[in-house]
């Protein structure tokens, strides 16, 4: 169930640790036409991981029976985002 979707998650969660790190390598060299170009993908990044989320969270609303798997699974993807980026799971909205 949502595989793909979920493997999709955490492609993107990789790419905006990598967007971040180098986000803040340019700033420290005050290279603005690398920050402006890197600025540009991680609102990208971040819009698509937004979508994605959305398209997770209307799959597991239309499987009612299943709501308690979905649950565990919603906790867990919460807390694997946490971690992989180092804030707290009560910090991560969706």
């Amino acid at each position: 169930m949502l595989a793909f979707e979920w493997q999709e998650l955490e492609k993107l969660g990789e790419r905006l640790r990598v967007l971040h790190h180098r986000y803040a390598a340019a700033q420290r060299t005050a290279h603005v036409g690398l920050v402006e170009g890197l600025k540009r993908d991680l609102t990208q990044a971040q819009q698509q991981r937004d979508r994605l989320l959305r398209y997770i969270q209307v799959c597991y609303r239309v499987a009612p029976g299943e709501r308690n798997r979905a649950s565990r699974e919603w906790r867990r993807l919460r807390r694997a985002v946490a971690a992989r980026s180092g804030i707290a799971p009560q910090r991560v909205r969706w």
